[in-house]
């Protein structure tokens, strides 16, 4: 009766080549991506977005441990940067992507992101869903900050069919954020 030995072994084997592919797809995977140098891009997105989405200093993610801007002598959070605070927190890249895929979208959206340009974000906000459009020059296509009010508000009221959900109970200037991080996306 050696089933239990072979039962043993199996998970043995099991476990073994579960840490192997755990240390080469994270282990190695990290020292690949630790290698690749932060283009112009991700460099002037740290400066708007600053260097993590959450933080202890802004539990809910309001953004405000946003780099401060100042215009007429008031200082106040980087709108771009809460804007993409709220992004995050609302889960819209759950359905939306900023990665165009390698097909004709590349025409029409632009050319695609470069791994350096994700360098410093966490978490990287490219998506994996496409139940929405892809918003990665969303500000090129779009760039009124009115129409994305207007569409963060009321979806239906810009795009007929639109299954987005509407972001009604945002604030006015939580609103206003977000518009400006889309308008943003170029």
């Amino acid at each position: 009766m050696g089933g239990y030995k072979e039962y043993k072994i199996g998970v043995i084997m099991f476990l073994v080549v579960f840490a192997a592919s755990m240390f080469m797809t994270i282990g190695l995977g990290g020292v690949y991506l630790a290698k690749i140098p932060a283009t112009q891009l991700a460099l002037s997105k740290q400066v708007h977005y600053g260097s993590s989405a959450w933080s202890i200093k802004d539990p809910l993610m309001k953004g405000l441990n946003q780099p401060m801007v100042t215009k007429r002598g008031k200082s106040f959070n980087d709108p771009v940067g809460v804007g993409k605070k709220i992004f995050i927190r609302e889960g819209c890249w759950h359905c939306h992507t900023l990665l165009p895929e390698q097909s004709m979208d590349w025409e029409y959206f632009g050319a695609p992101p470069l791994a350096g340009d994700f360098v410093g974000e966490s978490p990287t906000v490219i998506g994996s869903d496409r139940k929405a459009p892809d918003l990665m020059h969303i500000g090129s296509r779009m760039p009124s900050v009115a129409w994305h009010l207007q569409h963060h508000k009321d979806p239906r009221s810009v795009q007929n069919k639109s299954i987005m959900q509407s972001f009604d109970f945002l604030d006015k200037k939580e609103l206003k954020a977000l518009a400006k991080y889309m308008v943003s996306l170029k």
